[in-house]
């Protein structure tokens, strides 16, 4: 049983954007005494590799020209924390998530994230990340929140919908969280 989830919550500067918990899924996988449970695995793990473990352990051949890799290996490992070295970073890309936007113009962008570092690059840093203004952001689901930001043109106003510059890059240290209060504190 493979058990995930979709892109991150419905607030600003998540779902459908670049950033950790926009592309950071759950996964939980049993399989009887196959894989021991009870631990959590840090590997670098990407939805493209679903197919590919999943024929490995069926037994069937994956075909050369899928781009996934197998993690059969890290699943019957029993090992908590980094289990396969090789599995240290995950490519992210964003093309046409967008809606509200003149002429359906997407937003493309792509993410290098490793265990301590995220690097965004924004291809159209002229655009604006979450849709426009005059269409009402519409690459953010309508919510309190949304409604709370929108009318602040604060500081978050701007890390939820302003534009971005060319290149972003972030530093994760200790958990998550710290990273981020640390990141707008610098700001």
């Amino acid at each position: 049983m493979v058990v995930t989830s979709d892109h991150g919550e419905p607030f600003p500067r998540v779902k459908g954007q670049i950033y950790e918990k926009g592309f950071h899924l759950p996964l939980a996988v049993r399989w009887g005494k196959n894989v021991k449970g009870g631990r959590t695995v840090d590997d670098f793990v990407n939805v493209r590799d679903f197919m590919p473990t999943l024929l490995e352990a069926a037994g069937a051949e994956v075909p050369k020209t899928v781009t996934g890799r197998s993690f059969l290996d890290v699943l019957r490992s029993g090992k908590s924390g980094r289990v396969d070295a090789s599995r240290d970073r995950m490519l992210v890309g964003k093309e046409r998530h967008d809606l509200g936007r003149p002429d359906d113009l997407g937003y493309p962008v792509r993410a290098l994230r490793t265990p301590e570092y995220l690097y965004v690059r924004n291809y159209e840093p002229e655009r604006w990340p979450a849709g426009n203004p005059e269409t009402g952001y519409r690459n953010v689901d309508g919510s309190p929140t949304k409604e709370l930001l929108l009318g602040g043109f604060d500081k978050y106003y701007k890390l939820s919908f302003g534009r971005r510059g060319v290149f972003d890059t972030y530093k994760y240290v200790g958990d998550r969280k710290h990273a981020y209060d640390t990141w707008l504190k610098n700001k």
